[in-house]
C-alpha cells in the first residue's frame, strides 16, 4: 500500500532495473519534436483553439531509503501512462527514482523548458509515497495541514522528522512551481493521497468547449483524499487510461476535459475500490487560474463521428449536458438545504448560549446570596462562614479556620514547607479561592487574643492558645510568617504568650504551624 499521503498532481513513475542509487531521465522523443501540435475543433468542425506543443513530466520513485516500502507496481503503472500519453500526442519526459535536489531539478527544468510557451500544454503524473504532516500550529481540520512529495533518500517521519522535511518537496513547493507555468493549460495528477488543502475541490459542470479552451487553468487529481492508503496495484492508472479511450467524454463531442476526467475517475475508482478510495480533483484556488480546462482527444473520436450525424451528435450532447445539469441542480439543492440547516443550528446554538449567560448570572447572584446565607455567627471582631474560613471585619482579611496542623495532621518540617503549602492549598482551591497567601508577622499580632481560649494540638488545658474565638481547636502552638528576619532566618508568632520570634528557617519543631489568609477587598 502507498502511504497515507498528501502528494500534488505530478507524473511520478517509479523506478525500474537500476539500482537504488541512480536517477534515470527518459524521453519518449527528441527536444525537438516538442510533442504534436493538436487542433481543437467544435461540433461543427470549426477551429476554435490549438495546442502548439504537449509536454508530460512522469516522475517515479519505487527503490525508497530509510524505512518507506518499495513500490514495484509502479514500474508497471507509469510505462502504461507514458504509452498512453504518447498516443495523446505528448513528449514524454521520465525521471525515475530521484532524491530531493534532483527533483526539484527535475520539475524546474521542465518548466523552463516547456512550460513557458501560452500555447503549450503541459501534464505532470506522480506515482509514490507522500506524507500528510500535521504543524504543531494546526487544527484537526486536514486543510491545515502540509503535503510532502517522498524523494528517494527521505527518511520516515517518525524516524528523524527534521531530515525528512529537508529530504521531501512540500506541495507548498508544487503550488510555487504551478504558479510559475506560463502554458495556458496544466494538469497534475497523482496517485497518491492529500487533504486539498491545494487545490479548491470543483464539481462544476463545464463550460461549452471554446469557453474552456480560451481561458488559462491548473488542474489537480488525487487518487484518494489525506486519510485513505492507496494500494500498490492502482486502479487509479487503469481508470486514467480507460478515460483518454474516451470513456469519460460525457457529452460525446470527442474530447475529454480536466473536469470530466476528474468526475469520471471519482466515479470509477470510489465504485471498484468499494469506498476505498475516493479521488478528489479541483483547480487552483486563484482567480485568474481557474475558468479553464484541460483538453484532450478521444481515441475514440473518428469512430463516434463517423457514427453519428452532425444533429444526432448535437443532440446527444445536449441530453449529456441535461444530465449534468440536472445533477448539479440536485447538488446545488442539497448544499442550499444543508446552509439553510447550518443557519438554524446557529441560531439555537446562540439562543442556548443567551439562555447559559443567563443562567450564569443568575448563578453568580444565587451564590453571593449562598455566600451571605452561609454566615452562622458573629464572634467578637470576626464572621465565621460555614466553609471552614473566617472574616476580620476590622481588616477585610479572610483566615483559614484549620490550620496546617488541623489538615495534615503534623507540624510543617520547616519554614520551606510551611510556605510552599501555600501552593498546595490555592492548587486544591479551599474555600473556592486560590489566592491564599502566608501572613505576615503584624498580621498574626493583629489577632491575637489575650484571652487565650483555644486548645493546640495536644489538648493541654493548662496551656491554651490565644487565637480567634472563630478558630477550630487543634492547631500549632505558633505559627510561621512570611516576614524574614534575613535570607536564612524568619520570623514566627507564638500564639501562647502573644509575642513574636525569630528562628533559622531551616528549625524543625513539632509545636510549629502556619495558618493560611487572603484577602477579600
Amino acid at each position: 500500500m502507498k502511504q497515507k499521503t498528501l502528494v500534488i498532481v505530478l507524473l511520478f513513475a517509479f523506478l525500474n532495473s537500476l539500482g537504488e542509487n541512480f536517477l534515470i531521465i527518459s524521453a519518449s522523443a527528441s527536444p525537438s519534436s516538442r510533442g504534436i501540435n493538436i487542433v481543437i475543433k467544435d461540433t461543427s468542425g470549426r477551429q476554435i483553439g490549438l495546442y502548439k506543443e504537449s509536454h508530460a513530466l512522469v516522475v517515479g520513485v519505487s527503490k525508497y531509503r530509510g524505512g518507506w516500502p518499495s513500490l514495484p507496481g509502479v514500474k508497471k503503472d507509469v510505462k502504461a501512462v507514458k504509452i498512453a500519453l504518447e498516443k495523446q500526442g505528448f513528449h514524454v519526459v521520465m525521471v525515475e527514482d530521484p532524491n530531493q535536489s534532483e527533483l526539484e531539478k527535475a520539475y524546474k527544468d521542465f518548466i523552463f523548458d516547456y512550460g513557458l510557451d501560452p500555447d503549450n500544454r503541459l501534464l505532470f503524473y506522480f506515482a509514490g509515497h507522500g506524507y500528510t504532516h500535521k504543524p504543531s500550529y494546526a487544527s484537526d481540520d486536514p486543510e491545515e495541514w502540509m503535503g510532502y512529495v517522498i524523494s528517494r533518500d527521505a527518511p520516515r517521519p517518525e524516524d528523524n522528522l527534521s531530515a525528512f522535511l529537508r529530504h521531501a518537496m512540500s506541495m507548498q513547493a508544487v503550488h510555487n512551481f504551478a504558479l510559475q507555468i506560463e502554458a495556458k493549460h496544466a494538469l497534475f495528477m497523482f496517485d497518491s493521497c492529500f487533504s486539498g488543502s491545494i487545490f479548491a475541490l470543483n464539481r462544476a459542470i463545464p463550460q461549452v468547449i471554446m469557453e474552456r479552451t480560451a481561458k488559462p487553468v491548473r488542474q489537480f487529481i488525487s487518487s484518494g483524499s489525506a486519510d485513505q492508503e492507496v494500494p500498490d496495484k492502482s486502479e487509479f492508472r487503469r481508470q486514467f487510461i480507460i478515460a483518454l479511450e474516451g470513456e469519460a467524454d460525457q457529452n460525446h463531442d470527442g474530447y475529454v476535459t480536466g473536469s470530466e476526467l476528474g468526475l469520471f475517475i471519482e466515479e470509477k475508482v470510489t465504485n471498484y475500490s468499494r469506498g476505498a478510495q475516493n479521488p478528489q480533483y479541483g483547480k487552483i484556488r486563484h482567480r485568474n487560474l481557474d475558468k479553464g480546462d484541460f483538453i484532450f482527444i478521444t481515441s475514440s473520436s473518428g469512430n463516434k463521428k463517423g457514427d453519428m450525424t452532425k444533429g444526432q451528435k448535437t443532440l446527444e450532447a445536449n441530453r449529456s449536458i441535461l444530465i449534468l445539469e440536472k445533477k448539479q441542480f440536485e447538488m446545488e439543492k442539497q448544499l442550499e438545504a444543508e446552509r439553510i440547516k447550518l443557519a438554524i443550528e446557529r441560531q439555537h446554538l446562540a439562543e442556548e448560549k443567551t439562555k447559559l449567560e443567563k443562567k450564569l448570572e443568575s448563578f453568580k447572584k444565587d451564590s453571593e446570596n449562598t455566600v451571605v446565607a452561609s454566615l452562622r455567627t458573629r464572634i467578637g471582631n470576626f464572621i465565621k462562614l460555614n466553609n471552614q474560613t473566617a472574616i476580620d471585619r476590622r481588616t477585610g482579611l479572610m483566615w483559614m479556620t484549620k490550620d496546617f496542623r488541623n489538615i495534615e495532621g503534623r507540624a510543617p518540617k520547616n519554614w520551606d514547607e510551611a510556605i510552599a503549602w501555600v501552593e498546595k492549598i490555592n492548587r486544591k482551591g479551599f474555600a473556592g479561592y486560590n489566592d491564599w497567601r502566608a501572613p505576615t508577622i503584624d498580621e498574626y499580632r493583629a489577632i491575637y487574643s489575650p484571652a487565650r481560649g483555644r486548645l493546640a494540638f495536644d489538648r493541654d488545658e493548662n496551656n491554651k492558645v490565644g487565637y480567634p474565638e472563630s478558630f477550630e481547636d487543634g492547631g500549632g502552638y505558633w505559627a510561621w510568617s512570611s516576614s524574614e528576619a534575613d535570607s536564612l532566618s524568619a520570623k514566627l508568632f507564638i500564639f501562647i504568650k502573644g509575642f513574636e520570634s525569630v528562628l533559622p528557617k531551616k528549625h524543625s519543631d513539632n509545636f510549629a504551624s502556619v495558618r493560611l489568609v487572603r484577602s477579600t477587598q
